[in-house]
């Protein structure tokens, strides 16, 4: 068959699928993950979620990444011609362990974070939210703002920037990281040693 250019159509469940991950990459910022893809269509399994992304890679929709998690990239969609790229040095500032640096410049679309003038960007030191989709040298997106249970942040802990999951009892406040080896981070509000930054909202995977 010639091949004319022209994106092969979806299936309605592919393009429920290609629609979510389009929708998810909009309002946090990164792809879902496989299990968040599964649980949302209520997958039996994991493969069956593996299948279809791998039929939108094949269509041309995504690009899968090399066994990252969240390592989705998003290729055609009905509004990316309109997106504009904006450089991060004049929007976001750009935060690694020894301080703030404005120097430095990484390009998004504003799909993705809209005009957010207050977004940080930082460099991730460690596997401890591997299979969360954060990897030690992955450059994180993170948006200032008080966290909520649950939430997955940015923290300074003596002076090291951590990806954490947050949580908060009546008592103290504590990170959690998802891989085993990374302990528990308890402190109290206030602390100078433990400093939440923000909501951690995007990623750039260091392939």
């Amino acid at each position: 068959m010639k091949n004319t250019g022209e994106k092969q159509p979806l299936t309605e469940r592919q393009q429920q699928v290609f629609d979510f991950i389009v929708s998810t990459l909009h309002n946090q910022g990164f792809p879902p993950t496989l299990k968040e893809i599964c649980r949302h269509f209520s997958f039996e399994s994991t493969r069956t979620a593996y299948d279809c992304l791998k039929i939108l890679d094949k269509k041309g929709y995504i690009r899968k990444g090399n066994g990252k998690s969240r390592g989705l990239a998003i290729l055609h969609t009905e509004t990316q011609s309109t997106s504009v790229d904006i450089p991060v040095s004049d929007t976001i500032t750009f935060l690694s362990n020894d301080g703030l640096h404005k120097t430095k410049a990484i390009y998004f679309d504003t799909m993705f974070f809209g005009n957010n003038e207050n977004i940080i960007a930082a460099i991730c030191s460690d596997n401890g939210m591997k299979s969360e989709g954060f990897a030690e040298g992955d450059i994180l997106f993170v948006i200032p703002s008080p966290p909520t249970i649950g939430d997955i942040v940015l923290a300074s802990v003596e002076d090291i920037l951590l990806a954490r999951r947050y949580y908060s009892t009546e008592k103290y406040n504590e990170l959690q990281a998802t891989e085993k080896g990374f302990p528990k981070i308890k402190f109290f509000s206030g602390d100078d040693d433990v400093r939440i930054i923000g909501k951690i909202i995007g990623v750039f995977h260091s392939f």
